[in-house]
């Protein structure tokens, strides 16, 4: 298409296929409402009120009068719409930018074979392609679609509701498409509140269990009724090999008996990566620690909090729940207490060490910032020393960490990756000083790195 090709206000190009814009008509209705701001992005006029067609500018006919329509959206709100014909390829730069509405483009796929070829490309069909739910009309549509063709979506984002945080669609999403995504791999839950009544939690729970081929769970800002409802939800996916879950909380705190719990979730899942991060979430962390859903996880990500205190406990969840890895190769621990004490860390490592060395390939620990600048050199130290501690021998290497990294408060960075050699007798140590240390007023390099490299010594002299 030339892009000096012209055409006067008012007329019409024959080429390219016709798509009747009447805002009376309710299913086109709604998708010139997203049609209409690809097509105003692309306008472009010249000071003789020439239009160019390798600009994609909408030549219109209106009811009363054939004349271009102005470039603002009240018109498009206002004006009684006929016709638009337009070359195939501007509608394919439009299509284009429809490429994170798969509503619209499950559209824009029966429109005419051009259209659909265009809108197929960009709806889910593979890894990396994932089809956001935040609403019941978008499980409808995305059950329609799953009639007219075989829907090869691996990825399936379940979203809140944007107002109430209700996940009543996710109900819907298992009953009208259990059976029809025979290629997906993974389902999250995002920003919501897991509401037992709304969502029929037996009826869910059943039809979840027919998505025989979903591999990963995630579950993000999600508030559950309780630790129950997560074990439920696991026992109907036990081909599960991956569990995420990122700030998931309960409204009802309950610590059920570990005998229970783990004949809930039998047979044993053979979960292979384990990654927890939940702030609030003691009670989810119980879950774990009490049954043997991680025994055969070999990779752990595990974030570390300061937890209330429980009557008649000697040790925390996230102890208990490290003596249960008894599978781990890699394991990563974040702690993000800013007011932890050296004696807490250094006694969480050693109890990790002690019951996961002889199998760990890497151990990587993370920190936030430690609320009183005083404290960061013992604190740090103290995770040298335990790791030395553990090893027959050890090489350690101090460097300074990315000069590059957040500036946030609570940031986290990694300090110190061990990677653990000849059946675990040798360590490769390598610490990393953080950067809001090293970008700290008076910070002296040589000091620190001596330091560090003195307690990795000690470490060894104790062990």
């Amino acid at each position: 298409m030339s892009g000096t090709s012209c055409v006067r206000r008012g007329e019409l190009v024959s080429a390219g296929p016709t798509f009747p814009l009447n805002p009376k008509q309710p299913k086109r209705g709604r998708i010139i409402q997203k049609l209409w701001r690809p097509l105003q992005h692309f306008a472009s006029r010249d000071a003789k009120g020439l239009v160019s067609l390798h600009a994609a500018v909408p030549i219109v006919n209106l009811a009363s009068r054939a004349s271009a329509l102005p470039l603002d959206e009240s018109t498009a709100e206002d004006a009684r719409i006929v016709g638009v014909q337009l070359p195939v390829e501007t509608w394919w730069e439009i299509i284009d930018c429809l490429q994170q509405d798969w509503s619209a483009l499950l559209v824009c796929t029966i429109v005419c074979q051009a259209w659909h070829v265009r809108a197929q490309a960009h709806l889910p069909k593979g890894n990396g392609h994932a089809v956001g739910l935040l609403s019941r009309q978008d499980v409808i549509l995305l059950s329609q679609c799953s009639r007219a063709r075989a829907l090869h979506t691996r990825a399936v984002h379940v979203y809140g509701d944007r107002h109430t945080g209700s996940l009543a669609h996710l109900g819907t999403f298992a009953a009208m498409l259990s059976g029809k995504l025979h290629r997906l791999e993974e389902l999250q839950i995002l920003d919501c509140t897991w509401k037992t009544a709304a969502l029929k939690e037996t009826i869910l729970l059943r039809r979840l269990s027919e998505f025989t081929s979903i591999r990963t769970l995630r579950l993000q800002n999600v508030t559950l009724p309780s630790a129950t409802t997560l074990a439920n939800l696991l026992r109907a996916l036990p081909d599960l090999r991956s569990l995420k879950c990122a700030s998931v909380s309960t409204t009802k705190k309950q610590y059920g008996d570990a005998a229970i719990l783990d004949a809930l979730l039998r047979p044993l899942m053979d979960l292979q990566r384990l990654d927890l991060d939940c702030p609030d979430g003691d009670d989810i962390i119980h879950l774990f620690a009490s049954t043997t859903l991680a025994q055969y996880a070999r990779t752990a990500v595990i974030a570390v909090y300061t937890r209330p205190d429980r009557k008649g406990t000697q040790t925390t969840n996230d102890e208990r729940l490290i003596h249960r890895l008894t599978s781990i190769s890699q394991l990563s621990i974040t702690f993000h207490d800013t007011g932890r004490s050296p004696e807490s860390i250094r006694s969480f490592l050693t109890q990790a060490l002690q019951h996961c060395a002889a199998r760990l390939e890497t151990l990587v620990v993370k920190v936030t910032r430690h609320a009183d600048p005083e404290m960061e050199l013992p604190t740090l130290c103290c995770i040298p020393s335990a790791v030395t501690g553990h090893t027959r021998s050890s090489t350690v290497s101090v460097t300074l960490g990315p000069r590059t990294q957040s500036e946030e408060k609570h940031s986290i960075e990694e300090v110190v990756r061990v990677r653990f050699t000849d059946s675990h007798t040798t360590a490769l140590v390598r610490f990393s000083i953080p950067s809001w240390v090293s970008r700290a007023p008076g910070f002296r390099e040589d000091p620190w790195i001596e330091q560090l490299k003195d307690c990795a010594t000690e470490g060894h002299a104790e062990s």
